[in-house]
């Protein structure tokens, strides 16, 4: 049985492989300008080739291939992942649930009720009752393992679904703030006094080239932080983005503003870790 679905597995790499190399092939080889069809007929070629650039259609057709992984969109990457684990995997030991927060039926004990908390109103309780709405904490906190176990397997797709883009962006962008920072001078008198690779790269190169990194993860993180109203919707999770929709399509004003305080907050706090980050990693920026 193991031998049959790892070999499914691996039919279904070819294909989506095939797939993904048709449609590039295909947007390729049809006529017509990008360029020329979104700028128009009198765009100058000067404007072009900025739009070119800007679009990374200038580069070689291997480099824009690579680069079509980062463009996919959620829903569909979300779609794809519901699709693989949910149906074309059912009935293995590799099936994820593809909606929810829990599997339909299984019990949840709040802890409040878990802990005697159930007659107080102050603010432990309110503690309480938000620990208790996270089914891992909750699982965690009280012991119920397989509670833990069920709500850790609903969040594996949309984990998935919404990390992998970010994570691809802040590898393109690690990968090229280091190779810049690996052709400075101090770099290359760092391996000229015969330290190995690895020490130059983690005790010279790589500390002066996160500064661009810190920036990009701060920022994704905050957009993780706002809600995610495409993953959310496409798994079933009443996560922020949902509740903001709903709250702003509902004109529920109380709610839209409440939610408005806490991104913010949000933001402003990454930021700030951003900027202790910059101060820590670049002794330049820090206060004389």
């Amino acid at each position: 049985m193991t031998t049959y679905i790892v070999r499914r597995l691996l039919i279904t790499i070819p294909v989506l492989f095939g797939v993904i190399v048709l449609v590039f092939a295909i947007t390729r080889i049809l006529p017509g300008d990008p360029c020329r069809i979104l700028l128009g007929e009198r765009a100058t070629d000067a404007a072009c080739n900025v739009f070119s650039h800007a679009h990374g259609l200038d580069l070689p057709i291997s480099q824009q291939f690579a680069n079509l992984g980062v463009s996919i969109p959620v829903f569909v990457l979300g779609l794809l992942l519901a699709f693989t684990f949910a149906i074309l995997l059912k009935g293995t030991p590799f099936a994820l649930p593809p909606s929810g927060r829990l599997t339909p039926g299984l019990s949840v004990v709040p802890l409040a009720v878990r802990w005697g908390l159930q007659n107080d109103h102050g603010i432990l309780r309110a503690i309480v009752d938000f620990l208790s709405n996270m089914y891992t904490v909750n699982g965690l906190l009280s012991a119920q393992w397989g509670l833990f176990l069920d709500a850790l397997r609903h969040l594996i797709l949309p984990a998935v679904a919404l990390g992998t883009i970010p994570l691809a962006i802040i590898a393109r962008i690690t990968r090229s703030s280091l190779l810049d920072v690996l052709g400075l001078d101090y770099v290359r008198t760092a391996r000229a006094k015969g330290l190995s690779d690895g020490r130059v790269v983690r005790k010279h190169a790589l500390p002066n080239a996160m500064l661009p990194m810190v920036t990009i993860i701060g920022l994704q993180i905050g957009g993780l932080l706002s809600g995610a109203v495409l993953t959310e919707t496409i798994f079933g999770l009443p996560g922020v983005g949902q509740a903001t929709y709903d709250a702003i399509t509902s004109h529920d004003f109380a709610v839209i503003e409440g939610f408005v305080l806490v991104i913010a907050l949000a933001f402003l706090v990454i930021n700030l870790i951003v900027d202790i980050s910059y101060a820590y990693l670049d002794p330049r920026l820090r206060p004389s």
